[in-house]
């Protein structure tokens, strides 16, 4: 019996633990999205406060997880992908560009994943080894 009530309290605490671990992780991702009194010259300010990458704007992802930095007058109508940070699928969806080519069928329709030996990676990025996978060029 007392292994029984020894046992219940140990996978207790490994709950207890494996929580804490999951809103560490969640907190780090949202320090990352940080909320700031002003943003960097090179960030964009969402309308809940975070700071993101300024080209993370108009890339059919909500960065700021409130669509702020997607429903800006500049950004294209819903459908329409233009700019260097997007693919048009021929189901006509758009997706990032950093989907193309990762082996994920991101379109649905396999659009992302046609063409992967011309893939380059676009201005500010490089291609990793002999992957075709990209990442901002300053992370080298």
């Amino acid at each position: 019996m007392r292994c029984l009530i020894l046992l219940t309290v140990c996978l207790a605490l490994a709950v207890v633990e494996a929580k804490k671990g999951k809103l560490a992780l969640h907190n780090a991702i949202n320090n990352f999205k940080r909320q700031a009194a002003s943003c960097a010259s090179d960030e964009f300010r969402c309308q809940n406060g975070h700071c993101i990458q300024a080209e993370w704007t108009c890339d059919t992802d909500d960065d700021c997880q409130d669509n702020s930095d997607e429903t800006l007058p500049e950004c294209p109508p819903q459908g329409q992908c233009t700019g260097d940070h997007e693919i048009k699928c021929n189901n006509g969806g758009c997706e990032p560009i950093e989907y193309k080519c990762d082996g994920d069928n991101d379109c649905g329709d396999g659009t992302d994943e046609l063409e992967c030996g011309e893939f380059t990676c676009i201005n500010g990025e490089l291609k990793c080894g002999s992957t075709d996978l990209c990442i901002e060029s300053d992370w080298r």
